[in-house]
């Protein structure tokens, strides 16, 4: 039993690692770059909510993180982002951004 714990907290300590290294907040980048992003592997998870389109790139970084993109109102905007981020989530850390 005690390697099983083990193991979970050590899955827990690399998942947190994992958000302090790779997860930080959006950064607005050119349309160009959005749309390059948007064409160059096939996206995941492209869905457009209200005004916010979203999309991630299908090559992840490291585990499940992936490079996320969101337009809305005409900026663009990417960050690195579980590929479970809920668009509920990344919607409220965007509208800091507008």
């Amino acid at each position: 039993m005690e390697a099983k714990n083990f193991i979970q907290k050590s899955t827990k300590l690399e998942y947190q690692n994992d958000n302090l290294k790779h997860i930080k907040p959006w950064s607005e980048i050119s349309e160009l770059q959005w749309f390059e992003s948007l064409g160059e592997l096939p996206p995941m998870r492209h869905r457009s909510i209200r005004e916010f389109t979203f999309f991630f790139c299908s090559e992840a970084h490291t585990s499940n993180i992936h490079s996320c993109y969101c337009c809305v109102n005409g900026k663009y905007f990417s960050a690195k982002r579980r590929l479970t981020a809920s668009y509920e989530e990344m919607i409220e850390e965007l509208k800091g951004k507008l």
